[in-house]
């Protein structure tokens, strides 16, 4: 990334989405709200399901009264259908606002175009920067896509976070029982909050190197926009009916493979193709790998406090399903973030 991207404060990036957002809304009222009501509706749905199903599975490790069992297995199959009903229901919502979004985005882009005095509009400078801008878009998906489904998952970030903090909480309170013998370490005010701060750690590296990963993506916009409109003027040659008589008379499948070999940024060897192979795909795999190494933190302390008599085999689902999703909404949150400073530079074009 070049110099200037990397000194994009996150007060830059918040001010210059919220400019975008204040732009686009009156263009397709609902659609930041069928996003982010989706997103948290979708992070909180499975914490009521894991949370029921953990009641059953203690009741049935446990004392098995069907007095008990019967009303958590009506109320856990009535939620999840509720859920699932209500999840679809907001994403059909979704779906039909991002279809007007299309549309409004387009409408906004003529309106600015139609509010230029005519020697702007006939500027080849403003068909290059409206070039630029659709390039960003078709490439990588910058500009107010990035923004809206951003918009989508800090929402779902941040509910997954409040829920997974409201089943999580106990696992660290309860105790285990003296008689456990060297177990008995995890109550430990020091062991739990050095966990605690593992467990954060972890969750945040992930994200920070998909993060970097992002950003070798952002550096090579420029050289990308140029080749996708190499790809777009000399790819599509042999589509065009109309050409075709033109290609033969002149031989121009020459002319066009030679440039597409000269420009060969998105070709075997090309620049996108080495950073795939070498930092991008490396900082991927990192990010994979720290997550595993997370999932296999939660199970392990998890595991432990219930072999340790601090809570019933049922509330091992729980907690590993409430940590491991409390990791991913941190993860998703600290990414989005990344991917908005990202979309900023390319954002900058919009206002141009």
């Amino acid at each position: 990334m070049t110099s200037k991207s990397n000194k994009i404060t996150l007060r830059e990036t918040f001010a210059i989405h919220y400019r975008a957002y204040k732009d686009l809304r009156p263009y397709c009222p609902g659609v930041f709200a069928s996003a982010g009501i989706h997103g948290a509706v979708s992070a909180l749905s499975p914490y009521a399901t894991v949370y029921l199903s953990a009641r059953l599975i203690n009741e049935l490790a446990g004392a098995r009264r069907p007095e008990v069992l019967w009303p958590l297995v009506g109320i856990t199959l009535a939620v999840t259908a509720g859920l699932v009903l209500l999840t679809g229901a907001l994403l059909h919502w979704k779906n039909a606002a991002w279809d007007r979004y299309i549309q409004a985005k387009e409408k906004l882009f003529t309106d600015k175009m139609l509010s230029l005095d005519y020697a702007d509009v006939d500027n080849a400078k403003t068909h290059d920067l409206l070039s630029q801008i659709r390039q960003n878009e078709l490439w990588a998906g910058w500009g107010f896509q990035v923004l809206l489904e951003a918009f989508g998952e800090i929402a779902r970030g941040i509910a997954g976070i409040l829920g997974a903090i409201v089943l999580t909480i106990s696992l660290f309170i309860l105790p285990v029982p003296a008689s456990a013998g060297w177990v008995a370490i995890l109550n430990h005010p020091l062991f739990i909050a050095l966990l605690a701060a593992a467990l954060v750690l972890v969750a945040l590296l992930a994200p920070l190197c998909k993060n970097k990963a992002n950003q070798y993506i952002a550096s090579i916009s420029e050289d990308a926009k140029f080749a996708n409109r190499f790809f777009h003027a000399f790819g599509s040659l042999s589509g065009e009916k109309e050409s075709n008589l033109d290609i033969r008379m002149y031989n121009q499948q020459k002319i066009a493979s030679f440039y597409l070999k000269q420009n060969n940024t998105f070709c075997i060897g090309g620049k996108f193709s080495r950073l795939s192979l070498g930092p991008i795909g490396g900082l991927s795999a990192l990010s994979a790998s720290i997550s595993a190494v997370l999932t296999g933190l939660v199970y392990l302390f998890v595991c432990l406090k219930a072999w340790g008599g601090a809570f019933g085999v049922g509330s091992v689902t729980q907690y590993v399903g409430a940590v491991t999703a409390l990791s991913t909404s941190l993860s998703t949150l600290v990414e989005m973030l990344g991917m908005l400073q990202s979309n900023t530079p390319s954002y900058n074009k919009f206002q141009s």
